[in-house]
């Protein structure tokens, strides 16, 4: 009997953590040609919840139908670009949209941020070369005082992965109202997006926060993307490290600012409901 009533409790004190959706866009083939775990580790690891449902839409997954269900969701990067108009692309965009308006909290990396961005207005720009390494972000006069990067410098490291970014920011609506809290090359690093009352929507980044310790295995798959910071070369392996171990503490800060700020709350108040 008492056996029972502790896995009661258990399963109740389970029930209660935060329920994340991550959804990939990462063929799976490229984190393991690189030797390295799934997309959804390296998220769980930044994140710091294990409840997290995968949905893979580079390998034919399914989003849900109601976003709802989620106290948070996640929407990862892609070796593809918004430029493809792939059918999935399309499908991500109007999930985006029925979350935004569901309310739930969303963060967004890299693609996740141009796709996004892309259904505010946002207008996006090539580089001549691909930018794989880390890159210095700084917070705008909007971001100095911003919950969402309490506890970070003025200006910090995050990994970086991109050929792609916002030329234009993203329109303010009579809905939607976009705040870069901090900028960097590329522009428009860190977005917050809030309704016009003021209430948190989405925490869209061009930069991989999540990813600073797959850097160098990035790199060294093949010899046209050497690892960069700020557009300079690393030539050796103890300064790599030492630039992955800053981006790494930076990203993860960045992220479970997020987690505490917007997702518990949001878990709590779907609890009460």
């Amino acid at each position: 009997m008492l056996k029972e009533r502790l896995l009661q409790r258990l399963a109740q004190r389970q029930e209660r953590k935060p329920k994340l959706l991550f959804v990939d866009a990462q063929p799976l083939s490229k984190h393991a040609r690189l030797g390295l775990p799934l997309y959804s580790r390296f998220i769980e690891k930044a994140t710091g919840i294990s409840r997290i449902t995968v949905v893979n839409l580079a390998e034919k997954g399914k989003l849900p139908d109601d976003p709802s269900q989620y106290d948070g969701i996640v929407f990862g990067g892609s070796k593809h670009d918004l430029r493809e108009k792939l059918k999935w692309m399309e499908d991500e965009q109007g999930f985006m949209e029925a979350a935004t308006k569901a309310q739930v909290p969303i963060l967004a990396f890299c693609f996740g941020h141009q796709l996004y961005g892309a259904l505010y207005g946002g207008e996006l720009s090539e580089l001549r070369d691909k930018v794989v390494g880390y890159k210095t972000v700084t917070k705008t006069d909007a971001g100095k005082r911003h919950p969402l990067l309490r506890r970070l410098r003025k200006s910090f490291l995050l990994a970086a992965s991109h050929k792609y970014y916002f030329e234009k920011t993203p329109s303010d609506s009579s809905d939607i109202i976009a705040t870069e809290i901090a900028d960097g090359d590329p522009p428009n690093a860190i977005i917050e997006y809030t309704n016009k009352d003021g209430k948190h929507l989405a925490l869209t980044t061009q930069l991989h926060p999540e990813l600073a310790n797959a850097i160098p295995a990035f790199a060294s798959a093949t010899d046209k993307e050497k690892p960069t910071m700020d557009g300079i070369l690393i030539v050796d392996r103890r300064t790599l490290r030492r630039y992955s171990k800053r981006a790494e503490k930076a990203g993860r800060r960045l992220v479970r600012n997020w987690v505490k700020q917007q997702v518990i709350p949001h878990a709590r108040s779907r609890a009460v409901s």
